[in-house]
């Protein structure tokens, strides 16, 4: 889905992606709190299809690149300290394992 084509709903949904709640959202987008129905009309436009489904992608860009992150992450730790990261897991007896690390 392409960026929104109301800005105020795009900065809503950017907003909403990052974890604030409506109105917050819809005030960092410009509307005033100060009007009577802003809560409402917050609500309204964070139920929009439009802006839940921009929400959606905008989250799961988000997750994809965080997965991409600590994957990237992990390979570079077992790259450097020559360990494998699994290593640390905890086995099914429940006793953590920390195997010894050599440097160099």
């Amino acid at each position: 889905m392409p960026v929104l084509l109301n800005p105020r709903h795009e900065i809503v949904a950017q907003e909403r992606a990052a974890g604030k709640t409506t109105a917050e959202s819809c005030q960092a987008a410009g509307y005033n709190p100060e009007n009577v129905s802003f809560r409402a009309n917050s609500r309204k436009i964070c139920s929009r299809r439009d802006v839940k489904a921009r929400i959606r992608e905008i989250q799961s860009a988000k997750a994809e690149l965080a997965e991409l992150d600590a994957a990237w992450v992990l390979l570079k730790l077992k790259r450097l300290c020559g360990f494998n990261v699994a290593d640390f897991l905890t086995p099914p007896t429940g006793v953590l394992c920390v195997p010894k690390i050599r440097f160099g």
